[in-house]
Protein backbone atom coordinates (compact mmCIF):
# COMPACT_ATOMS: atom_id res chain seq x y z
CA UNK A 1 0.00 0.00 0.00
CA UNK A 2 1.38 3.42 -0.94
CA UNK A 3 2.00 6.00 1.76
CA UNK A 4 -0.26 9.04 1.73
CA UNK A 5 1.27 12.43 1.04
CA UNK A 6 0.04 15.00 3.58
CA UNK A 7 2.51 17.76 2.70
CA UNK A 8 0.75 21.06 2.16
CA UNK A 9 -2.27 20.22 4.30
CA UNK A 10 -3.22 22.16 7.44
CA UNK A 11 -4.40 20.77 10.77
CA UNK A 12 -5.89 22.92 13.53
CA UNK A 13 -5.41 21.15 16.87
CA UNK A 14 -6.86 22.49 20.12
CA UNK A 15 -5.12 21.70 23.39
CA UNK A 16 -1.94 20.98 21.45
CA UNK A 17 0.48 22.59 23.89
CA UNK A 18 0.80 19.30 25.82
CA UNK A 19 -0.41 15.72 26.09
CA UNK A 20 -2.35 14.00 23.32
CA UNK A 21 -2.77 17.21 21.33
CA UNK A 22 0.97 17.88 21.33
CA UNK A 23 1.79 14.34 20.27
CA UNK A 24 -0.77 14.54 17.48
CA UNK A 25 0.82 17.82 16.31
CA UNK A 26 4.29 16.26 16.48
CA UNK A 27 3.27 13.25 14.41
CA UNK A 28 1.42 15.33 11.82
CA UNK A 29 4.35 17.74 11.63
CA UNK A 30 6.65 14.81 10.84
CA UNK A 31 4.31 13.96 7.95
CA UNK A 32 4.66 17.45 6.46
CA UNK A 33 1.32 18.81 7.70
CA UNK A 34 1.31 22.46 8.80
CA UNK A 35 0.05 22.40 12.38
CA UNK A 36 -1.85 25.24 14.03
CA UNK A 37 -1.43 24.87 17.78
CA UNK A 38 -4.54 26.27 19.47
CA UNK A 39 -4.31 26.62 23.24
CA UNK A 40 -5.44 29.08 25.89
CA UNK A 41 -1.99 29.55 27.49
CA UNK A 42 0.22 31.60 25.17
CA UNK A 43 3.43 30.80 27.04
CA UNK A 44 2.88 27.03 26.85
CA UNK A 45 1.57 27.25 23.29
CA UNK A 46 4.57 29.19 22.04
CA UNK A 47 6.92 26.80 23.87
CA UNK A 48 5.24 23.85 22.13
CA UNK A 49 5.59 25.58 18.76
CA UNK A 50 9.28 26.18 19.47
CA UNK A 51 9.85 22.48 20.18
CA UNK A 52 7.89 21.43 17.10
CA UNK A 53 9.81 23.84 14.87
CA UNK A 54 13.10 22.58 16.35
CA UNK A 55 12.02 19.11 15.20
CA UNK A 56 11.38 20.45 11.68
CA UNK A 57 7.60 20.97 11.81
CA UNK A 58 5.83 23.93 10.24
CA UNK A 59 3.94 25.04 13.37
CA UNK A 60 2.12 28.19 14.50
CA UNK A 61 0.41 29.20 17.74
CA UNK A 62 -3.14 30.52 18.00
CA UNK A 63 -4.53 31.60 21.36
CA UNK A 64 -7.93 29.98 21.82
CA UNK A 65 -9.89 28.86 24.89
CA UNK A 66 -12.48 26.36 23.70
CA UNK A 67 -14.04 26.11 27.17
CA UNK A 68 -15.48 29.64 26.92
CA UNK A 69 -16.82 29.60 23.38
CA UNK A 70 -20.48 29.55 22.43
CA UNK A 71 -21.84 26.54 20.58
CA UNK A 72 -20.50 26.45 17.03
CA UNK A 73 -17.72 28.96 17.69
CA UNK A 74 -14.88 26.48 17.15
CA UNK A 75 -16.34 25.57 13.76
CA UNK A 76 -16.61 29.26 12.85
CA UNK A 77 -13.02 29.71 14.00
CA UNK A 78 -11.87 26.79 11.85
CA UNK A 79 -13.75 28.16 8.84
CA UNK A 80 -12.11 31.58 9.27
CA UNK A 81 -8.63 30.04 9.34
CA UNK A 82 -9.13 27.35 6.75
CA UNK A 83 -12.20 27.59 4.53
CA UNK A 84 -13.64 24.39 3.06
CA UNK A 85 -11.69 24.88 -0.17
CA UNK A 86 -8.33 25.05 1.69
CA UNK A 87 -6.15 21.93 1.77
CA UNK A 88 -6.96 21.09 5.37
CA UNK A 89 -5.92 17.84 6.90
CA UNK A 90 -8.33 18.10 9.78
CA UNK A 91 -9.67 19.87 12.82
CA UNK A 92 -8.70 18.03 16.00
CA UNK A 93 -10.35 19.16 19.21
CA UNK A 94 -8.28 17.69 22.06
CA UNK A 95 -8.66 20.58 24.51
CA UNK A 96 -11.26 19.52 27.10
CA UNK A 97 -14.49 21.21 26.10
CA UNK A 98 -17.09 21.68 28.82
CA UNK A 99 -20.45 20.94 27.15
CA UNK A 100 -22.72 22.53 29.79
Amino acid sequence: MAAQNHKGKIALITGANKGIGYELARQLGKEGVTVLIAARNAELGNAAVGKLKADGADAYFIELDVTTLEEGATEAFRQALAPDDAPTGGFFETGGVVPW
